[in-house]
């Protein structure tokens, strides 16, 4: 414990070496504050984390016993946390990353799910909304390409279809003309 403290003596009242056996009201404002709560039993044990110039220490004080359960007194202990802490909200940053980016994969996803839908059911006028250059991204892209080749190929088959329907109008007409000319002419040869 000394070891831990030596590592922070530039930023103590007093030189590790001379704390142990000592009161540790030279740590704080109000000692009679921090005596209250280590000299009742019923107060223990009690963590703290306090802030030595750029370190985090974690304070322990566990309650001492006799073999009759009296209450002795208080044991301190301590410890240099600060990476621990770092480390902590390190995972808890990259966890929030994590999250958000599978939520918006989630987003992504769910856009491309309505167009597909729809396609499905026969809208070929849907179209995935830019989702960004990501793969999903590229994906939603490549889909909006499909969709339109298919939308183009179907224009083709409907010009197609109307050129086929005027045609075979045309030759409906073309045959009700022969046909009539045809009768014309068996009234006139029968004449």
């Amino acid at each position: 414990t000394t070891q831990t403290l030596k590592t922070l003596e530039k930023h103590l009242p007093i030189r590790p070496e001379d704390l142990l056996g000592q009161s540790i009201d030279v740590f704080h404002k109000r000692p009679e504050h921090q005596r209250r709560i280590v000299s009742d039993p019923k107060n223990l044990p009690h963590r703290a984390q306090i802030g030595v110039g750029p370190e985090t220490l974690e304070l322990n004080i566990s309650p001492v016993f006799d073999h009759n359960r009296q209450f002795l007194g208080s044991m301190v202990s301590w410890a240099i946390i600060t990476e621990r802490l770092r480390l902590e909200q390190q995972v808890k940053d990259t966890s929030e990353q994590e999250r958000a980016q599978a939520e918006e994969l989630r987003r992504k996803v769910d856009a491309i799910l309505v167009t597909v839908n729809a396609i499905a059911q026969g809208d070929f006028t849907a179209t995935v909304p830019g989702l960004g250059d990501d793969a999903v991204g590229q994906m939603g892209a490549a889909l909006n390409q499909a969709i339109a080749s298919v939308r183009a190929a179907l224009d083709g088959v409907r010009e197609v279809s109307e050129q086929l329907a005027d045609a075979s109008g045309q030759l409906a007409a073309a045959s009700e003309e022969i046909s009539t000319g045809a009768q014309q002419q068996a009234s006139s040869l029968e004449e």
